[in-house]
């Protein structure tokens, strides 16, 4: 008989296979016990759906800690709604993602927000009423096309670690009026040194006292025209975009993708490169875990988001 339960201690085998049958790729252990179990804003909320004793699906919403200034707002990125292709029907989907809403409204997580893909994001809007975000439209150009920012200003070092001295920036740095995942030392460290075997290069921008002034973090990868540079967070003067671009050339990377939402200094920085909207699209959408909660904040100018906020790691 099929049950959905609260994931549990045993569980993470059985989520493994899930996870390699659904996305043909494996899920090696250290990764996931780094994703579902180390997590710096406290545990996820994993739900499975089990039948003769075999998980066959999966949701998890990922803590996070959204802050607009001093407000804070614990929050779950919602990720890995997976079931097995035997088992797959609307009913265990629709059923699975309130079990897990309903479990995170019992947990204190007040808002969810997910970046899911075309087929459940219908879904999720005509039935389970998560609010349409808008599209992110990455900011994309050739590498060989981009214009390199102006090299005055502030000191470019390459970043290693990150240390206490960013719960300090974060303070000085946050937008007072739009959300964001926060960035001190803790999640910064667990995001982009935590995974095993991941290597994100990080530069960081110091002022004449040597005081930070920004970082900006970057990942490469091959796609189906190219290599790819990914800029996944960044803070700060737009020189650090000179580091990025100057390590992508070294990397043979043939196009530059970015995540700014409009009317951010990230953006202005960004397109004043010669990055524009591409064709690469990503869904955005969220609600309240409270069945009677308030409207979800489902403008643009509500958020800054970066590549770094998503679940593809």
């Amino acid at each position: 008989m099929l049950e959905i339960r609260a994931s549990r201690d045993g569980d993470e085998n059985g989520i493994r296979r899930l996870f390699e049958t659904c996305h043909r790729r494996p899920l090696d252990l250290d990764v996931w016990r780094w994703r579902y179990a180390s997590q710096p804003h406290g545990a996820p909320v994993t739900d499975v759906a089990v039948d003769g004793g075999e998980i066959v699906g999966h949701v998890s919403a990922l803590p996070v800690r959204l802050e607009r200034g001093v407000v804070a707002v614990k929050a779950g990125l919602w990720v890995d709604l997976m079931i097995d292709p035997a088992h797959r029907n609307l009913t265990l989907f629709l059923d699975m993602a309130e079990a897990n809403r309903r479990r995170c409204s019992e947990a204190d997580v007040e808002l969810l927000f997910a970046f899911p893909n075309g087929k459940s994001y219908p879904v999720l809007k005509r039935m389970l009423g998560w609010q349409d975000a808008g599209d992110i439209i990455a900011l994309e150009g050739t590498l060989s096309s981009l214009r390199r920012p102006e090299a005055a200003g502030a000191k470019i070092e390459t970043l290693d670690s990150f240390g206490a001295e960013f719960d300090d920036f974060w303070t000085r740095i946050r937008s007072q009026d739009r959300l964001c995942g926060a960035r001190g030392a803790e999640h910064l460290t667990w995001r982009y040194r935590g995974r095993p075997r991941s290597a994100y290069p990080a530069w960081a921008a110091r002022g004449a006292s040597g005081r930070l002034e920004g970082f900006l973090v970057a990942k490469t990868f091959d796609g189906p025209q190219g290599r790819i540079g990914d800029i996944l967070d960044f803070w700060g003067g737009a020189n650090l975009l000179s580091a990025a671009f100057d390590y992508f050339k070294t990397q043979n990377v043939s196009a530059v993708s970015a995540w700014a939402l409009e009317g951010t200094p990230q953006r202005a920085a960004l397109e004043a490169c010669g990055l524009i909207p591409g064709n690469d699209r990503t869904h955005f959408a969220g609600r309240w875990s409270e069945e009677s909660g308030p409207a979800f904040p489902a403008r643009h100018v509500d958020w800054s988001l970066f590549k770094g906020d998503s679940d593809v790691f």
